[in-house]
């Protein structure tokens, strides 16, 4: 049975750290002209530590998770060069510890958000969480999230003379997050790219697309953003489950005024789970540019292989422009709730 850790140095640290995250994402914001993201997918609840390191500690969180996205923008009128297929993938592989409440794992993601490729950004991360308690009733957990990232660019100017001169390093990205647990109702708090990784450019392709693309200089960084979410586990007799859960995320020194999907989100999902066997899931976008809402159903066998689908639905001035779906394969390796009884350390 995982025990949390009792001292009060414990949660003493665990404070401070919330506190220096968030000081450290607002008090540090800046504009800049090029910055760099990790949009995350539509089933996002199926991976919640790549958004938030402490969730590697999360039991309902499956073992290994690989995600791929079918992004397509079709631009109508500009020819077949212009229809861009936005290629992205994430993965984990994550387990919790026996003796104590925690857990570590690995997370990948690999997007080219833009210009059918020509952008490619991923990054390879170690994640590790330890568990404390405020109380006898509350459980928290604090997750660090220590990789690498990199980012590279291949685009060539409007004129076609050459390409950009990219950042050959990668660059070290440091995210940190943590959870509180109350019975069923769960709130998780993260920043990531607490350290700003910036990719030095010599010259840089701006432009809505490659028609309209001009050569300027600049470096790119992916700047912080803050993940906050919070899910509560409807249990229905024994067999049933409903999940409501809520997902608002906020780049910093972007624009605090604007609702984009680039600097701030919003979703709002409710999950159904009958028997551990089928799940669906509707999640409602009310700040994404192009998406309305995304549907989700997902399929599991022996409780430990999962398989899910999800498409998001257009808007209605995009229906002939863009298409996203997603798919995910699962597995789980039986892992064990969080205990809310708590024993001390001996």
């Amino acid at each position: 049975m995982p025990t949390t850790l009792k001292k009060n140095w414990t949660s003493l640290l665990s404070l401070s750290l919330l506190v220096f995250i968030i000081s450290q994402g607002f008090l540090n914001a800046q504009l800049v002209t090029q910055y760099r993201s990790f949009q995350y997918f539509s089933q996002y609840y199926n991976q919640l530590s790549l958004y938030n390191p402490a969730y590697v500690a999360y039991a309902n969180q499956p073992n290994v998770w690989l995600a791929r996205e079918f992004r397509q923008d079709f631009r109508s009128g500009i020819g077949k060069s212009q229809n861009f297929n936005m290629r992205n993938y994430n993965g984990l592989i994550q387990g919790q510890f026996e003796r104590f409440t925690g857990g570590a794992g690995l997370t990948f993601s690999c997007q080219r958000p833009t210009h059918d490729g020509k952008e490619i950004q991923y990054g390879i991360n170690g994640i590790f969480a330890a568990g404390f308690d405020f109380s006898d009733d509350v459980v928290g957990v604090v997750g660090l999230n220590l990789g690498m990232l990199h980012y590279s660019n291949l685009l060539r100017n409007s004129g076609g003379g050459g390409s950009t001169a990219n950042d050959p390093y990668f660059k070290i990205n440091l995210d940190a997050g943590i959870y509180l647990q109350y019975k069923e109702l769960v709130v998780g708090f993260s920043i990531l790219h607490n350290n700003e990784p910036t990719f030095i450019f010599d010259s840089f392709v701006q432009g809505d697309d490659l028609i309209n693309a001009s050569l300027v200089n600049a470096n790119n960084t992916f700047k912080r953003a803050s993940f906050l979410n919070a899910l509560y586990n409807i249990k229905i007799k024994d067999d049933y489950t409903i999940t409501p859960s809520i997902l608002f995320r906020q780049t910093y020194g972007v624009n605090f005024n604007s609702f984009s999907n680039n600097n701030f989100d919003l979703e709002l999902t409710t999950l159904f789970d009958f028997k551990d066997l089928v799940q669906l899931g509707f999640s409602y976008k009310p700040t994404n540019n192009h998406y309305n809402a995304s549907f989700m159903v997902g399929f599991k066998i022996n409780k430990k292989y999962q398989f899910s689908y999800s498409y998001d639905l257009v808007k209605k001035d995009f229906k002939n422009r863009y298409r996203n779906m997603e798919v995910g394969l699962g597995f789980y390796f039986g892992q064990k709730n969080i205990d809310l009884e708590l024993i001390e350390n001996e």
